[in-house]
């Protein structure tokens, strides 16, 4: 496992990247660490859960969510540069499809990013 550091400058474009594995950032004072050894992981369990399918898609592909509280959602499509590719926002009570037009876009694998209440959720979209 590493730890990535991104500085993104406000054109998207990454500016200065950097990694180093958990122990490395750990004794040069970059992280602390107090967690017990594991293989667990944390999901993000909240109201921006959401499904993304087709995925690969190559025409369209939808999010699926269900928000019990009327509330605003976010959603935004970036590449793996960070770059935003499109961001959108809808007002939404109960399950909802989200559609994510996908033809215009290069073959690849883009971040979709959902975040209601001030809470994210991210998935992989690929596009063949």
């Amino acid at each position: 496992m590493h730890i990535v550091g991104m500085l993104i400058d406000p054109s998207g474009k990454i500016d200065n990247a950097s990694y180093s594995s958990v122990d490395e950032a750990i004794t040069n004072g970059l992280a602390t660490c107090d967690a017990q050894g594991t293989t667990a992981t944390n999901e993000i369990k909240n109201e921006s859960e959401f499904n993304l399918y087709p995925n690969p898609a190559n025409n369209m592909a939808f999010v699926e969510l269900s928000n019990q509280t009327q509330g605003n959602v976010s959603m935004t499509l970036t590449d793996l540069t960070g770059k935003v590719i499109a961001t959108r926002s809808y007002n939404v009570t109960g399950k909802t499809q989200l559609p994510i037009k996908v033809n215009n876009l290069a073959k690849g694998t883009y971040i979709v990013t959902i975040q209601t209440n001030g809470v994210s959720s991210q998935k992989k979209l690929v596009v063949n």
